[in-house]
């Protein structure tokens, strides 16, 4: 009996066995991935795609100064527009931000005394002729000792005054903008016309019409922006790098994707309190034409250039912290095979890039990596 259940002990101890064994999963080895960094490219995508290939080229990148600033404009390119006589303003035309011609007139100024002092000068100018004919006879009258030379010094007094008079009265009537030559009786004036000094944009209305000006008070400012400079500051360290004809390249903070040049024209020699200097740089045409006195910028000082291997900015494309480019390995019938490289990368100006470590004999993808490097 011990016997029989012995057996039946093992048998049923060697099926379960076999179940269990008959249960486990067999072991799946799975082979690791390779990395292949070669990209293939048909001839038709590289096509349709306007892709292109270029070497390493050497190209000037320029040492630079970094310095803030602004778009300045000097006393020259403005004006401040007043009369040299009080008075009730007439009409005024003009709107602040247009564009005035020097010499046009922008005001009248009108006063009684003006038809005083036209007046005073055409009884003067009278008085001056009957004088110079009465001076002329007494020196007639004294040469033939006819009469006293009291008489003679008295007349030669009188023209004097009257001669001094008559030239004060025409140079305010001349500053006042009247025509004495053609003034007379019948034409006497009670305004006058204040007219542009320069050419610009009125910037400033400080006048309404009816209103009385006093001549010390400022009726209107005209600002002519073609004078316009660029204005930065430097370290007084900084300074002597500096010379005029430098370069300076800068955007203005208001639109920083859009750069401006202008030349260096004057290095200020007297160092502010705060230990700067001032640096201003003639403007270039599109500058000028776009930007207005009081905008900030960003700028930089060119100081001098150096030449290295460059690539196009578009054949290089950052991943993370590092730039990466495609280096043609080969080249068949249908298309072509490209290995992606770690570049070392330096300066940036002008769409290049400056570059290290790489073979200036091989060829590149210069425009279309940023579709392939991902």
């Amino acid at each position: 009996m011990y016997t029989i259940n012995r057996f039946y002990f093992i048998l049923i101890l060697s099926i379960a066995l076999a179940s269990c064994q008959e249960n486990k999963a067999p072991e799946i080895i799975q082979e690791e991935e390779k990395t292949d960094s070669t990209i293939r490219v048909e001839n038709k995508q590289f096509s349709e795609s306007n892709f292109e290939l270029g070497k390493v080229v050497q190209k000037s990148f320029p040492s630079t100064l970094n310095v803030t600033g602004s778009i300045h404009l000097p006393e020259k390119g403005q004006a401040s527009v007043s009369s040299i006589l009080n008075g009730t303003v007439g009409a005024v035309e003009w709107l602040e931000g247009q564009w005035v011609k020097k010499g046009a007139i922008l005001f009248s100024i009108t006063n009684p005394e003006l038809i005083n002092l036209q007046e005073t000068y055409l009884v003067t100018e009278s008085q001056l002729s009957y004088l110079k004919e009465e001076y002329n006879r007494q020196q007639k009258l004294a040469a033939e000792n006819i009469t006293t030379k009291k008489d003679l010094l008295k007349v030669k007094s009188e023209l004097r005054t009257a001669e001094a008079k008559f030239n004060s009265v025409k140079k305010k009537l001349d500053l006042y903008g009247i025509n004495t030559s053609k003034l007379n009786a019948s034409n006497l004036v009670s305004s006058i016309a204040i007219k542009a000094p320069i050419s610009g944009y009125i910037s400033e209305i400080n006048i309404l019409r009816g209103s009385y000006l006093e001549s010390t008070r400022m009726a209107l400012k005209i600002a002519n922006t073609s004078q316009a400079h660029l204005e930065v500051l430097v370290l007084e360290k900084d300074a002597a790098k500096l010379k005029k004809g430098q370069d300076i390249e800068f955007v203005a903070l208001n639109s920083p994707n859009k750069k401006y040049k202008a030349k260096i024209n004057i290095v200020n020699k007297i160092i502010k309190d705060n230990g700067m200097v001032t640096v201003q740089a003639n403007l270039d045409e599109e500058a000028t034409k776009d930007l207005m006195p009081g905008m900030f910028v960003k700028a930089e000082i060119v100081l001098n250039n150096h030449e290295h291997e460059s690539l196009p900015k578009e054949a290089l494309i950052k991943l993370d912290n590092d730039y990466y480019a495609l280096q043609l390995l080969s080249k068949d019938n249908d298309g072509y095979d490209f290995n992606r490289i770690k570049v070392d990368v330096n300066d940036e100006y002008n769409g290049y890039i400056s570059v290290n470590n790489i073979s200036a004999s091989a060829e590149y993808l210069t425009k279309g990596a940023y579709f392939l490097i991902q």
